[in-house]
Parts: C-alpha cells; sequence; structure tokens
C-alpha cells in the first residue's frame, strides 16, 4: 500500500490538523508519512499505535518512527517516518541473493518477536531494505500475542520461508518481464 510522503513544511501540511502527541517533538524529518484509518478499522487502528508504542526502541532501527496520531479531513491517521528504502514487492526491492535476505529478516522478526509482534498480513509490501536492514511497516494486523517462546521461534522461521517463497516468485517475474538482470559474472 502506498501512503502520501509529506514534503511540505510541518505547519502547512498539519495546519488543519489536531495533532496528539504522547511527547512533544522538535525535531522532524524533512520527510513524513501520514496513514490514514481505513474506514471502519477502529480496531486495527488502534492496535496499529499499540504496536508502535511496544517497539518504541526498535524505531528508526527495524520500524519507522512513530510521532503520534492526528485528525486530517476529517479522518484520524498516525505520523511516521519516511523509511525510504526500496520495498521487497519492487524491481529496486528484489535485488538481494536470498541468503542475504534471509539474515535481514531473520534480525529484523527476532528483534520484533522480542517485544511480542508477530505481523498477521505477511506480504512483501510490509518490508523495505533500507541500508543494510529491512524494515517492518503495517501493524493493523497482528497474531495473538500470548504465544509460547517456542510458537514464536517457529512462526518466525515460517514467516521468513514464507517470504522467501514470495520473493523468489518475485524475482524471477521481474527478471522475466526484464526490469532486473542476472549479473553474468554469477551466470
Amino acid at each position: 500500500m502506498e501512503f502520501p510522503v509529506v514534503r511540505l513544511g510541518f505547519l502547512k501540511v498539519l495546519q488543519n490538523a489536531m495533532l496528539v502527541f504522547d511527547r512533544l517533538e522538535w525535531s522532524l524529518p524533512a520527510q513524513l508519512i501520514l496513514k490514514r484509518q481505513k474506514e471502519g478499522w477502529d480496531e486495527e487502528f488502534e492496535m496499529e499505535k499499540a504496536a508502535y508504542a511496544k517497539l518504541k526502541p526498535l524505531q528508526g532501527v527495524f520500524v519507522p518512527q512513530f510521532f503520534g496520531e492526528l485528525r486530517y479531513e476529517n479522518t484520524r491517521a498516525i505520523l511516521l517516518s519516511d523509511i525510504g528504502g526500496a520495498c521487497l514487492a519492487t524491481p529496486a526491492g528484489s535485488l538481494l541473493e536470498p541468503p542475504e535476505l534471509r539474515r535481514r529478516l531473520n534480525e529484523t522478526l527476532t528483534a520484533l518477536a522480542e517485544f511480542r509482534i508477530l505481523q498477521d498480513d505477511v506480504k512483501l509490501d510490509n518490508f523495505h531494505v533500507v541500508g543494510e536492514k529491512v524494515v517492518a511497516v503495517d501493524f493493523e494486523r497482528l497474531q495473538n500475542q500470548d504465544m509460547h517462546e517456542d510458537d514464536i521461534a517457529r512462526d518466525v522461521k515460517g514467516t521468513i520461508d514464507w517470504l522467501l517463497r514470495l520473493y523468489d516468485g518475485n524475482q524471477y517475474c521481474f527478471w522475466d518481464d526484464g526490469f532486473i538482470k542476472v549479473d553474468d559474472r554469477l551466470e
């Protein structure tokens, strides 16, 4: 899902928005993401806010920074940092070798699991390659957070395996459609 990138000055963008911050932020990034609540998704919206609160120590590393809730055009929204990078579902995000992607996904998903956050909407769109890390987004739908440690470890592995199968299929399609090329040195 694409979210609008806020490129205007902070005051211009939010002049019609009522901010509800849990802390005062004086230094905001140059670009922000305004993620609006989907109609009828009150519970999911609250779940996402709660997930960002739990993941505070990981913000800016494995998840975007969460700046708070606001109302924009009569709709609730959250304000997040723009993580940049490349979505795994795009040609630019499909350039990693599978073992490297597995390592990065394991690092990210293990960090999330330490806070009992396991995404239920597992798809390539919810992960971005940012520098040397994979950053997770979209926490509207989460799995049962009272899982046993063994179940969590099994779920992390299963999620990584699933994402790698999707990634492999995407890489092939992008290669077949001419969006990415195989390095001649690897042939």
